[in-house]
């Protein structure tokens, strides 16, 4: 796949993606205003965005950029691992999220703790699963692209 198609199809998802925060921040916004948001749904909504959030870059994005072509057990694997610790990272985000103001102990930052571990580790799954090489491809093809432009 070329640059451009990949970037068209990564600026798309993100567009999908900032839309989605938009429309769940507005929602929580005035729920939250009209004192109608209980404690359990607000913990359902941040779970499903959440959620959704998780299989938009992690199963979908990588379908649209077909990047399980040729896909190895070595990269599989790397894959499998990759989508587990960042499905693990979101859960800590949300038990952060549900847990934040809502007693005076600080568990909840736990949750962020373990978002942060999972980052480190997700990105090195990541660049297993895409392939160092794809990724050195690509950054050399854009960099090509900057010279011609010049």
């Amino acid at each position: 796949m070329d640059e451009e198609k990949r970037r068209k199809i990564q600026n798309f998802i993100s567009v999908i993606s900032l839309i989605l925060v938009a429309v769940i921040a507005l929602f929580l916004f005035i729920a939250s205003r009209n004192q109608k948001l209980t404690g359990t749904v607000f913990n359902i909504i941040i779970g499903g965005f959440l959620t959704f959030y998780w299989i938009l870059f992690d199963i979908i994005e990588p379908i649209l950029l077909k990047q399980f072509d040729n896909l190895t057990r070595e990269r599989k694997i790397a894959y499998i691992k990759y989508i587990v610790i960042d499905a693990i990272g979101y859960a800590g985000i949300a038990y952060f999220v549900c847990l934040l103001g809502g007693s005076s102990s600080n568990k909840g930052i736990v949750g962020a703790v373990i978002y942060v571990v999972c980052i480190s580790l997700k990105r090195k799954f990541k660049e297993e699963f895409i392939g160092v090489d794809q990724l050195k491809e690509t950054e050399k093809t854009q960099q090509e692209k900057e010279k011609k432009s010049e």
